[in-house]
């Protein structure tokens, strides 16, 4: 799962869906660079899946593909080495 979730919002993680859960900075989540393409053939179909690692954590499939592809929406070039700094309102 993918989301920004209000500080004070009561929630509970499934465990059948998720392994763990954990904070990443939009900024790092954002860099195309930290995500790497998995090629798996199956049936003679190739199929790309996404991983990546923040701090311990494993970071693949759906959940990586859409960190990637919100950083291709939002205009982050798939070349891009800048760094991205992101201030927060209170």
């Amino acid at each position: 799962m993918v989301g920004i979730i209000p500080p004070n919002l009561p929630w509970r993680a499934s465990e059948d869906e998720v392994s763990a859960v954990f904070e990443m900075p939009l900024a790092q989540a954002l860099q195309l660079g930290r995500y790497h393409p998995l090629d798996v053939y199956r049936s003679r179909h190739s199929h790309r899946v996404w991983l990546s690692w923040y701090e311990h954590y494993f970071v693949w499939g759906m959940t990586a593909n859409i960190l990637r592809e919100l950083a291709l929406q939002i205009g982050v070039s798939p070349d891009c080495t800048q760094r991205f700094h992101v201030a927060s309102r209170r």
